[in-house]
């Protein structure tokens, strides 16, 4: 994405005052592969840009696009009173991947489909291969998810409602922070409770806590059944029991995938806590956990597998996804 650009959607979905502390914040993680930054990302066989100068625009058109609804369709809210943030986590990756291609052009075709090719497949590859070592890859993009959040926490009121954005793999890699932050504060507890010593999350001070903040979540082309199936049982994040009554009335998980898409899959089918956030129920007498097929009309991927990039402005998308951050903007 051109600066100008940039500049130019940043200023709408933030408005005149940058500072303004929000009511309610928005989580927006980016798929597999290399998402758009300002400036854009050179090619392949350019030498590998510095990350200091770059920053994530994947998320801009879309903040966009639901402040635009939200403003026809669901005045007098205001859009300027959600703060967006971006979760950028394939630079965690990115530049050993780019730095290969460039070692390689000499002796390779189709750069641009070999590197597609592989920062999506070394997305996904390299983040489900977990170690202890504080330089593993899962480990530094929890940290790049932990900045994030800090980020996101110093510009919402405290206690304000999040709403969650996950595209692709980025489903899969959010929820699993979430997960772990949860479970660790869940063995804090037991161990206190018997007089020892817990152990520390070195992550757990980020300023939001997501079990009672968390209060919509939107996965679209969600990857999250390609790594379930490697855990028995399958299980999912604590969502929403344990939200303050108000946030409960209005919590939603909205799966949306194309039905073309093969590697955007439904959520209730794999069972257990998924199954069960189905049947639960919100004050619209919504299911707590949907799944929203619906046909992307972008006409170059249009009714074929590719529609998996054809998201993030796609009417059909933006319609709930607004509708859900309009319902949270009201009881924030």
């Amino acid at each position: 994405m051109k600066v100008r650009t940039y500049e130019r959607l940043l200023r709408i979905i933030e408005g005149d005052d940058p500072s303004r502390i929000r009511r309610v914040g928005a989580l927006v993680i980016h798929g597999m592969g290399t998402p758009d930054f300002a400036p854009k990302w050179p090619r392949a066989t350019k030498p590998y840009p510095d990350l200091k100068e770059r920053r994530p625009a994947f998320h801009l058109r879309m903040a966009k696009a639901i402040a635009d609804r939200i403003k026809v369709k669901h005045s007098p809210l205001d859009p300027l009173d959600i703060a967006w943030q971006p979760i950028d986590y394939h630079s965690v990756m990115g530049p050993s991947q780019h730095n290969y291609l460039q070692r390689i052009a000499s002796n390779t075709r189709w750069d641009s489909l070999r590197s597609f090719t592989l920062s999506a497949l070394g997305d996904a590859a390299s983040y489900d291969y977990r170690d202890d070592d504080d330089g593993a890859v899962y480990k530094r993009i929890q940290m790049s998810i932990y900045n994030a959040v800090r980020s996101l926490a110093s510009r919402i009121e405290q206690g304000a409602p999040i709403i969650l954005f996950a595209n692709s793999l980025g489903g899969a890699v959010v929820t699993d922070y979430i997960w772990d932050r949860q479970k660790m504060e869940e063995e804090r507890k037991k161990t206190l409770s018997k007089g020892n010593e817990p152990k520390i999350d070195p992550l757990a001070d980020a300023g939001i806590d997501f079990t009672t903040q968390l209060t919509g979540i939107v996965t679209f082309g969600c990857n999250i059944p390609i790594f379930a199936h490697s855990h028995k049982p399958i299980e999912a994040i604590d969502f929403p029991d344990k939200l303050p009554p108000k946030y409960r009335s209005v919590a939603q998980w909205r799966n949306i995938n194309d039905k073309d898409d093969v590697l955007g899959f439904p959520l209730i089918d794999l069972g257990g806590h998924y199954l069960a956030m189905s049947k639960k129920t919100n004050d619209f007498e919504e299911r707590v956990l949907v799944d929203m097929p619906i046909n992307t009309d972008w006409i170059p991927w249009l009714g074929t597998p590719f529609s998996h990039m054809s998201y993030w402005t796609d009417d059909d998308f933006i319609r709930p996804s607004a509708e859900m951050v309009a319902r949270i903007l009201e009881i924030a």
